[in-house]
């Protein structure tokens, strides 16, 4: 046996450890940032949804202002849950 083998031989556990720690935190770094831009992705999408709802509002008013009938619904009637929607941060889809 030569020099290097006996110390690998008294300390592989250490080794195999070490490199067992290392793998785990390496999925969780992963784990962490796959979530992280899911929760930025759905509150994205929760401002969006916010943003057009309170635009076709805006519209709705401006044309009801020039005494004309608005084509486009009122989004609170035409979305059944649209305050749910419209909530930020956003849950993250999936079975509830």
């Amino acid at each position: 046996m030569t020099r290097a083998e006996r110390a690998l031989a008294s300390t592989w556990r250490w080794i195999a450890v070490f490199c067992w720690l290392v793998a785990l935190s390496g999925a969780a770094v992963i784990g962490w940032s796959w979530y992280s831009q899911l929760a930025d992705e759905a509150d994205k999408r929760g401002v969006a949804v916010s943003t057009l709802a309170g635009d076709v509002r805006v519209l709705r008013s401006q044309v009801r202002a020039a005494g004309q009938t608005p084509k486009a619904p009122d989004p609170s009637e035409a979305i059944e849950d649209l305050p749910e929607r419209t909530r930020v941060p956003v849950p993250i889809p999936g079975p509830r």
